[in-house]
């Protein structure tokens, strides 16, 4: 008999990305296991993921699209139309938590539905809205809870920082493995991977400029592509007459066990960052969107990665963190830095504190 009740409100497509959803998924994966029941609440957006969510086990209520507003496109309709479906769909269920992790959903949507669950929780990580809601989770490295004193209300409490970082349990599981391969790391593997889409196909720019430079330790080159991505043709074009040993993996299930294999990892500064903290991997990253900023800046502040910051630069920029990473020195020093942002319980601690898991 399922302890607790529990929607997401969520969405991924295309232009708005695989993260929300993934990292929602990684929660109710885990509930799930303790007996929680998860449903999630999703538009039918191109390059969704609601056949994946159904494949994990849970249950999916598809909301429509809709012309009535141009407020919102990452919602696909205005608020009040979205939280109408919400409460059409929540009806007279007895629902103990709404987890909203949506950039098109503030406070006025959470007003609308508070009255029909017990709690409600946000997963945010850009801190440029208000909010009205019983718990806010944000996991971003350098973020603070003054951040959002002016955009919550006296009730809420927090849970900041990547501690409680979203990801899967096999990044805890791999943690002991991945550091023990970096107790006198060498740059020898490259792993590549932009996320599940990768529109603007960083992937294959960095293999091009990885094809026509000679770096003396490098023996393999990685690329991941989520199911998300258009580019594998193009991909593997380019892998041809490569002066390295190349890869390419696509939609695959064993992320954690793939990371921990390499010794620099080249790719957006999302989630993923969080990730590759918890393996004690340093990195070189991009940033694809504005809520990737706050993360990308403390990640470099930290000495976890070092941060391309002039995409009219590209090639020098990627070029002197490559030959920085080179340097055991500087890759020993990034490590330990890496390792000490999160374990990868960021789950677990959620469940006891928030949930009253043990």
């Amino acid at each position: 008999m399922a302890r607790s009740k529990i929607f997401f409100r969520t969405d991924a497509s295309f232009e708005i990305g695989y993260g929300h959803v993934y990292r929602c998924l990684a929660l109710a994966d885990y509930l799930k296991t303790i007996g929680d029941s998860c449903i999630f609440l999703c538009k039918i957006f191109d390059g969704n993921l609601i056949d994946l969510i159904i494949s994990h086990g849970h249950e999916v209520k598809k909301l429509s699209k809709s012309n009535d507003s141009f407020e919102s496109t990452w919602l696909g309709s205005s608020f009040k139309n979205d939280a109408a479906q919400v409460k059409d769909v929540i009806g007279n269920q007895q629902v103990d938590y709404l987890i909203i992790d949506h950039y098109g959903i503030d406070y006025r949507w959470e007003k609308i539905l508070k009255k029909f669950v017990k709690k409600i929780i946000v997963i945010d990580d850009l801190a440029n809205r208000s909010h009205d809601c019983n718990y806010l989770i944000d996991q971003n490295l350098g973020r603070n809870k003054k951040d959002y004193e002016n955009l919550t209300t006296s009730n809420t409490e927090f849970f900041i920082g990547p501690k409680y970082a979203l990801l899967r349990p096999e990044f805890n599981q791999f943690r002991k493995e991945s550091l023990a391969n970096r107790l006198n790391p060498s740059l020898k593997n490259i792993l590549i991977n932009f996320g599940g889409v990768d529109v603007n196909n960083y992937s294959e720019k960095i293999l091009s400029y990885l094809k026509k430079t000679k770096l003396d330790n490098i023996k393999k080159v990685e690329v991941v592509i989520g199911k998300g991505s258009r580019h594998l043709n193009s991909l593997q074009s380019a892998c041809i007459s490569f002066p390295y040993e190349v890869n390419i993996y696509s939609n695959i299930s064993n992320m954690a066990e793939i990371m921990s294999k390499s010794d620099l990892i080249i790719g957006a500064a999302g989630s993923s960052s969080w990730e590759r903290c918890s393996l004690g991997i340093p990195s070189i990253i991009l940033i694809l969107a504005p809520n990737q900023e706050q993360g990308a800046l403390s990640l470099e502040a930290n000495g976890c990665a070092v941060l391309i910051k002039n995409n009219q630069n590209f090639d020098d920029e990627l070029n002197a963190g490559l030959h920085y990473f080179s340097n055991r020195t500087n890759l020993l020093k990034s490590v330990s830095a890496c390792k000490k942002i999160t374990e990868g319980l960021g789950i677990n601690k959620l469940a006891k504190e928030i949930f009253n898991h043990e």
